[in-house]
């Protein structure tokens, strides 16, 4: 997926996204993670957002409920004014 990243964000056709990635305390997977977050930021989009949250005091098997409310909460919070 790393090696496809600006393959992929070419694909994309410009339509605004933004993409939230959160790592655990897996150094191998933090460190792809960071490499991908990377290769579809730079150069930058101006219609694309990476978020790359690390949360070092996960695991693989505890990441998902924590990493998708602060997603959630940052994704989808209302506006301010």
């Amino acid at each position: 997926l790393v090696d496809e990243a600006r393959d992929l964000r070419a694909a994309s056709g410009g339509q605004p996204a933004t993409l939230y990635l959160a790592t655990s305390a897996q150094p191998e997977i933090a460190a792809a993670t960071a490499r991908l977050a990377v290769a579809l930021t730079e150069p930058a989009l101006p219609r694309l957002a990476v978020a790359l949250v690390p949360h070092p005091e996960e695991t693989h098997g505890t990441i998902y409920h924590p990493a998708a409310l602060l997603a959630f909460r940052q994704l989808f919070a209302p506006p301010t004014e």
